[in-house]
């Protein structure tokens, strides 16, 4: 009698090797690509509060009878337009003493972008 001697890998186990190959690869790609995209959301972010900051050291230097009740501007950051809204509202507080000033101002800073 003749012995078969088998060595190697027959073609179904090759098959499912190769699909668990693909399968992880996808899963992997996917992974990626979500990563990439939560990377430029939070870059955006990012320069987003860095120009709400930047608006509200501009309104800290201002005189209070100076800061107007609202105010647009459209500023570009690499090439994408940035739109910067602020609304001011006058609040009033109860006073100590009516030597005490009893107003202040509300200021709210929207920065929307694409």
């Amino acid at each position: 009698m003749k012995s078969k001697n088998k060595s190697g890998f027959s073609l179904i186990e090759v098959m499912v090797a190769a699909l668990l190959l693909a399968v992880l690869a996808i899963g992997g790609a996917a992974v990626m690509y979500q990563t990439g995209g939560n990377i430029q959301i939070q870059g955006n972010k990012r320069i987003a509060l860095e120009l709400a900051n930047e608006v509200l050291e501009r309104y800290q230097s201002m005189e209070y009878k100076d800061i107007p009740a609202s105010d647009t501007d459209t500023i570009s950051v690499d090439g994408i337009p940035h739109s910067v809204t602020v609304n001011s509202t006058k609040e009033h507080f109860p006073s100590p003493s009516p030597s005490v000033a009893d107003e202040y101002k509300q200021i709210e800073v929207r920065v929307s972008y694409r």
